[in-house]
C-alpha cells in the first residue's frame, strides 16, 4: 500500500541523488557505492588563485625543460631495459617521436583507457583491464554558488 509507495519514492530519490554524485544513470548506480562517498570538509570548495595550472607549474619547476611535453598524443608506453640506462620507460608519441625516462606519470581519462588508444607494454594487469571495462561513464557537472550573508538572510 501507501508504505510501499513511500519507500519506493525515497529509494528513487536516493538513487537519483547518487546518480548526480556518480555521474551515471540511476539504473547503473550501486547502493554499495554510497558508503564510499564522503563530502569534502570546509566551508567552500574553491579553485586555487590562478587555477590549477599553478599547482602543476610548482610541481614541474624542478623538472628539466625537456621533461614535460604538452599537447602530445601518446600511442605507447613500454617498460623496458635500455642497454645504457638500465630500466626505463619508453613513451611513444603520434608522429614517431619517443621519450626515454626513468619514470612516467600517466594521467589519462577513463575514456582513453576504454578505447585502448594507448598500448601498454607489458599490458596492464588483467584485474585493472577488467575494472576499466566495468566502470561506467557519465556526465558530471558541478556548480559553485557564492552568496553574501546578506543575500542569504533576505527572504526574496
Amino acid at each position: 500500500g501507501r508504505d510501499r509507495e513511500e519507500v519506493l519514492s525515497v529509494l528513487e530519490r536516493w538513487l537519483r541523488r547518487q546518480a548526480c554524485i556518480d555521474g551515471g544513470h540511476p539504473d547503473d548506480v550501486s547502493p554499495l557505492q554510497a558508503s564510499q562517498y564522503s563530502e569534502l570538509g570546509g566551508d567552500l570548495m574553491m579553485l586555487p588563485p590562478g587555477g590549477y595550472s599553478q599547482v602543476i607549474n610548482a610541481l614541474a619547476r624542478d623538472l628539466p625543460s625537456h621533461g614535460v611535453r604538452l599537447s602530445s598524443r601518446v600511442t605507447r608506453i613500454a617498460c623496458e631495459e635500455h642497454p645504457e640506462h638500465g630500466p626505463c620507460v619508453r613513451v611513444c608519441v603520434a608522429g614517431g617521436s619517443e621519450v626515454l625516462a626513468r619514470h612516467a606519470i600517466v594521467t589519462v581519462s577513463l575514456g582513453v583507457l576504454k578505447t585502448q588508444s594507448i598500448e601498454f607494454a607489458p599490458p596492464l594487469p588483467e584485474a585493472k583491464q577488467k575494472a576499466i571495462e566495468r566502470i561506467g561513464m557519465g556526465q558530471v557537472e558541478k556548480l559553485l554558488f557564492k552568496f553574501s550573508p546578506e543575500r542569504l538572510a533576505s527572504p526574496t
